[in-house]
């Protein structure tokens, strides 16, 4: 179980460093690298943007907090285009794996709203933590 809660609390304290444009120029720096990849972001309706190459999911890219998590195939890329204001960079190999935890009371600070009580935060995968938290 990988533990998220310090790596997001990270990202979040250093929000003042990271932009919408830095999110957007990331995003698109991940599609550009993926072919036939697109950008999913209701960009001010949603927290996380996404890079999807057909049907699957890639990549997603916090809007607020400077973070990427991404696929294993694309890490590398992924960390070069994140050096972009300093992204934290998670890795994951599923995203729908319950393969990660966070504490709650914490993401629910982070994010300034009550989360979902239909989310296990003790296993969690990746498109719950998007889906809680979009």
């Amino acid at each position: 179980m990988t533990e998220l809660t310090e790596t997001l609390s990270v990202a979040a304290s250093k929000s003042s460093e990271w932009s919408l444009e830095m999110a957007r120029g990331v995003l698109s720096s991940i599609a550009k690298s993926v072919p036939g990849a697109s950008v999913d972001w209701e960009q001010g309706d949603e927290a996380w943007g996404r890079v999807v190459a057909g049907r699957e999911v890639v990549a997603f890219v916090h809007g607020t907090w400077p973070i990427v998590i991404t696929s294993p195939f694309l890490e590398k890329s992924v960390r070069q285009v994140s050096t972009i204001g300093a992204a934290a960079v998670v890795v994951a190999s599923s995203f729908s794996e319950r393969a990660f935890c966070v504490d709650k009371a914490v993401l629910e600070r982070l994010c300034s709203r009550p989360l979902s009580e239909n989310v296990d935060y003790r296993e969690l995968s990746i498109n719950d933590l998007w889906w809680a938290t979009v």
